[in-house]
């Protein structure tokens, strides 16, 4: 994971680069804006793909992505284990 600029942090996990990165709104209201980017494939470009998390969602939406980020780490040292769910 690395700093991409004052505001956003990336983090490349293959062939897939994802930008975290706060902006804001005409109104100047911050957002929360998550790209995923691919490769397509030799000399074919990149996909890319955002979404965007706006202030009233952002607790809740990061509440969500620990719990389930945390239960994927807890079945993935169960499956490396050999332990069934």
């Amino acid at each position: 994971m690395k700093a991409s600029s004052k505001e956003g942090i990336s983090l490349k996990a293959g062939a897939t680069t994802y930008f975290f990165d706060i902006r804001e709104t005409k109104q100047g209201s911050p957002y929360l804006s998550v790209t995923e980017s691919r490769g397509k494939g030799e000399n074919q470009g990149f996909k890319r793909t955002t979404i965007n998390v706006f202030p009233d969602q952002v607790e809740e939406f990061a509440k969500i992505i620990y719990r389930v980020s945390g239960e994927v780490l807890r079945r993935s040292k169960a499956a490396n284990r050999g332990v069934s769910k």
